[in-house]
């Protein structure tokens, strides 16, 4: 009996022993049952920083991906600028200056080494007819119809590989005293996306992988985490990575700012260029009028910037800077003469002046102006004077920005 006593006695104090661990671990399963409910709060706080921080970088990587294209596009734009050529039509080889090799020699034919805006002068200092073509489509004509000078000039927006030529009506070794002259005015960034690979750009791809591996890494961990409730993630790594991504995305912000103020630094010099002459088909003569007379060039050649006004023929300055304008009239030899002048806010500026009694006569002159913003040059048809233009394009008015101020 009593050795029964003593069996359930040590049955019990084991019951008890048992009882207390079981309490035991019942107080440590539910202080880790709320430890795993903090962290499962902890985690899915993270897990959402994680993924706004992937979000961002997407969008920064968009953002500066675009912002880099258009910048590295100008900056190639403003050193890829440099394209002017001179050369004798009385021998196609005679090059004065080619700056660029954009200008053929052996063939007489300017070739449009990049997409833009591009000016060009043709000289004729004998009786002969000169066409300026554009891949073949004549643009202009010069067309003295007596001995001595005549001249024209046109801005013209090229793509790449277009070609500019001149032909003439005679052997062209026959002329003499005679030039075909352009440079390019500025590049026309194309409208094509265009990826460029920077350095900068890798940075941001190599950052969101690693966040992309380090989401799936995390997301794997909670799942083990949630079958064994053993372990828990490395809180500390996550930590180390938001940092990280944080500093990434400063860093690409301050690298962004960059880039816009630079890009708008570049993009501030302007791409203003205008080309028109009078008459859109046919021919006419203008004048005489009595009083001064603003003409309108109605037929545009070029237009890029939308700065000149073809019903008003009024240029209006865009932005403060220097600006060059040229002007060619011509007009059959009567009684009247041929002038005008080109007119600055209502002031005159420079004139041009022929007179012949037969044949076709022209005149040119230029000027390069300071204009503030919404300045108006325009020309000027003298009283008593006429003026004429047919489908050749005889009489232009053109004009460029050559530098903001």
């Amino acid at each position: 009996m009593k050795e029964q006593l003593k069996g359930q006695a040590a049955k019990l104090e084991e019951l008890e022993k048992q009882s207390s661990e079981l309490k035991l671990n019942e107080a440590y399963l539910q202080e880790h049952a709320a430890h795993f409910e903090k962290l499962d709060k902890q985690t899915e706080g993270f897990k959402e920083q994680l993924q706004a921080t992937a979000a961002a970088v997407t969008g920064l990587k968009t953002q500066t991906s675009l912002t880099n294209t258009r910048v590295e596009t100008l900056w190639k734009d403003k050193n890829s600028g440099q394209v002017a050529f001179t050369a004798s039509l009385g021998s196609f080889k005679n090059v004065v200056l080619n700056i660029g090799e954009a200008y053929n020699p052996d063939q007489g034919i300017f070739k449009a080494p990049v997409r833009g805006a591009y000016h060009f002068d043709l000289y004729l200092g004998t009786a002969v007819r000169g066409y300026l073509k554009k891949n073949n489509k004549e643009v202009l004509q010069v067309d003295p119809k007596k001995p001595g000078f005549s001249a024209s000039g046109v801005t013209l927006a090229l793509e790449m590989g277009d070609q500019v030529q001149v032909i003439l009506s005679v052997n062209p070794y026959t002329v003499t005293k005679s030039k075909f002259t352009g440079h390019l005015l500025f590049v026309i960034a194309q409208q094509v996306s265009v990826r460029l690979k920077t350095h900068f750009s890798l940075k941001m791809e190599n950052s969101l992988v690693f966040l992309l591996l380090l989401l799936c890494s995390f997301s794997f961990a909670l799942e083990e985490r949630d079958r064994k409730k053993e372990s828990q993630p490395c809180l500390s790594d996550i930590h180390a990575a938001l940092r990280a991504m944080t500093a990434t995305l400063t860093e690409h912000k301050m690298k962004i700012a960059q880039l816009q103020n630079r890009n708008k630094a570049v993009s501030r010099v302007g791409r203003v260029a205008f080309s028109a002459s009078l008459v859109v088909s046919g021919s006419q003569t203008l004048g005489p009028f009595r009083a001064h007379t603003t003409l309108a060039y109605k037929h545009v050649i070029t237009n890029i910037g939308n700065a000149y006004n073809p019903s008003t023929g009024i240029f209006t300055a865009p932005v403060k800077g220097a600006y060059r304008f040229e002007i060619y009239i011509g007009a059959f030899g009567q009684a009247k003469g041929l002038s005008a002048v080109l007119v600055k806010n209502g002031h005159h500026v420079v004139a041009l002046y022929e007179h012949q009694t037969n044949g076709f006569s022209t005149a040119a002159n230029g000027a390069t102006l300071l204009l503030k913003a919404n300045d108006a040059v325009y020309v000027q048809l003298w009283s008593g004077n006429v003026i004429y233009d047919n489908g050749n394009h005889h009489s232009t008015f053109s004009g460029h920005l050559l530098f903001p101020m």
